[in-house]
């Protein structure tokens, strides 16, 4: 969660109240509520979804803050950028074994400042889109084209890959966000869903509105493997392969991590976050169907 300066009384003169399941249409039933906004969790698929969003004015608002937050503070940056590399490496081996021909256009939806982008290969064009024109000229700065313009401002199969990376959670407009970049892939495209929080991980059930990667304003959808492929199947997207990134990855600490989970299954209340953990990320490779 994200400690932002900004009020939220009038952040939530923006919100829109969502009921019904993205996934299968169903009505959700609270699973818990925080004082920004219930969680509603589908009783047929087990989805789970912030009942009120931000719309598009507010995302702006509440944007052009994220990206000048603590979120980017110095400490954080090499675990990040080691990441990146390791994120990158997973897109760069889907390429290799799941294309039928080397890709060379790359759209990166919600590239920032183009650190992660820039690893997909100096060799192909990289285009960059992302709400925040602070971070778009930083991205421009690491040869990325990038620019603040809309999924629907792109031509029709102009893309071999699209990745998205930290992004689906965050979409309030989710079905025609998905046939926008549908449109705009090419037919045996790749699409990634990276650093996707798995809302069925042992640490989200656990930890529930305490868990490290539930933000009750910008996360407004929570997938699990499941969901996560029933929704991307239907808009053609074709499951190739899910990986769940803990083992190996700059936030790892075993013996730290699992310290802290078995002192908080044994405690009565939980009161802090949990410490990264195996299962609370999915990275996920998507064909588009011919």
């Amino acid at each position: 969660m994200h400690n932002l300066d900004f009020d939220l009384e009038e952040l939530k003169k923006y919100y829109i109240r969502v009921n019904d399941c993205v996934v299968c249409t169903s009505k959700g039933n609270v699973w818990f509520e925080t004082p920004e906004s219930a969680v509603l969790k589908c009783p047929s698929c087990e989805f789970v979804w912030l009942r009120d969003h931000m719309d598009e004015e507010g995302a702006k608002l509440y944007y052009d803050t994220y990206a000048n937050s603590n979120y980017f503070v110095e400490e954080r940056v090499d675990r990040r950028k080691a990441q990146y590399k390791l994120d990158a490496r997973f897109v760069n081996e889907s390429i290799e074994l799941y294309m039928d021909r080397e890709p060379d256009r790359i759209l990166d939806v919600g590239s920032s400042n183009g650190n992660f982008t820039k690893l997909l290969g100096d060799h192909r064009e990289l285009y960059g889109i992302d709400l925040n024109k602070d971070a778009v000229e930083e991205a421009r700065k690491n040869g990325i084209l990038a620019s603040d313009k809309k999924l629907k401002d792109f031509r029709n199969n102009q893309f071999d890959i699209i990745v998205t990376r930290g992004v689906i959670q965050h979409v309030a407009d989710i079905k025609n966000y998905f046939l926008e970049l549908h449109r705009i892939l090419r037919p045996g495209g790749l699409i990634f869903a990276l650093a996707t929080p798995n809302v069925k991980s042992f640490c989200a059930q656990l930890y529930k509105e305490h868990w490290s990667l539930f933000d009750p304003i910008a996360h407004l959808l929570y997938f699990d493997p499941s969901t996560l492929e029933r929704f991307f199947s239907k808009y053609s997207f074709m499951l190739k392969k899910f990986e769940f990134p803990y083992q190996g990855t700059p936030y790892e600490n075993i013996e730290k991590d699992y310290e802290k989970l078995v002192n908080d299954i044994k405690s009565d209340k939980i009161q802090e976050p949990n410490s990264a953990f195996w299962g609370n990320m999915i990275n996920a490779v998507f064909i588009k169907a011919c």
